[in-house]
């Protein structure tokens, strides 16, 4: 289904709007069903370790020993999930790159490589756009060359009138001067926005917004006399989400030596 959205992007890129996926893809937890099922047969699997991440590993074990092809991208070899790659790919850490992120506050950063990547290990954004370059549909695009360049397409795509999250005000230097701008920051605007709807008009046409009052449901178990435990994903303040970059350092296992 085309939309005014995909209509605009895809003659931003010169690509036709019917190559757009119709639908979002998949969560992580649903891609794993969907390989034993058959319906997922190779899997890119980029800065995060389900071998050690995803719960009941034997399962997870089986599942990426079906795959036809597996890759691998991450800045550390000895992640257990590298073990079932058919190829592996060297990405750079943060240091080591140039770009913006995000945060949940919508503050828009900028990071700076201050070293050149380890040895043959490359940033994310030219494996990115040298994988994509070799699909038939790339021939026609025009490739932004740099992450700044990239960022500058961003801007240019973000541009509306009514949208949220409008970052065309927004520069490189812009960024780095202000050390973060939380979105939106329309063309013309002096600063970001520290709140959403501060101005009391929300994005629907009566410009009110939708509350919902629903009463307050338990839904989870409880411990029992037949099951008297509490059981979570094993996270610890000490380490990085479940260990998955973090489980090999010395210093944090003597804090945390398990899950």
């Amino acid at each position: 289904m085309r939309t005014r959205r995909t209509e605009e992007v895809g003659k931003f890129w010169n690509v036709d709007p019917a190559f757009f996926p119709k639908q979002r893809g998949l969560f992580q937890t649903d891609i794993f069903p969907a390989i034993e099922t058959g319906q997922i047969k190779a899997l890119w699997v980029i800065g995060t370790n389900p071998m050690t991440s995803m719960p009941n590993s034997p399962r997870i074990r089986k599942t990426l020993n079906s795959l036809d092809f597996c890759v691998v991208q991450d800045a550390y070899e000895d992640v257990e999930t590298a073990d079932f790659a058919h190829v592996y790919l060297p990405a750079s850490v943060w240091a080591e790159k140039e770009g913006c992120f995000t945060n949940t506050e919508r503050r828009v950063n900028l990071t700076r490589a201050v070293t050149a990547p380890f040895k043959d290990s490359r940033p994310d954004f030219w494996i990115f756009t040298s994988l994509a370059k070799r699909w038939p549909n790339a021939a026609a695009m025009n490739w932004p060359a740099t992450p700044e360049a990239a960022f500058e397409e961003m801007k240019a795509l973000s541009k509306g009138r009514g949208r949220n999250l409008d970052i065309s005000g927004m520069t490189y230097a812009k960024i780095e001067a202000a050390r973060g701008i939380q979105w939106p920051m329309r063309d013309g605007d002096a600063h970001g926005s520290p709140r959403l709807y501060g101005h009391g008009t929300f994005a629907f046409p009566d410009g009110r917004a939708k509350l919902l009052a629903l009463p307050y449901v338990e839904n989870n178990e409880r411990p029992d006399e037949e099951f008297p435990f509490w059981l979570n994903s094993g996270r610890v303040v000490e380490h990085f989400h479940t260990r998955t970059k973090t489980g090999k350092v010395g210093d944090c296992n003597k804090h945390s030596p398990t899950p």
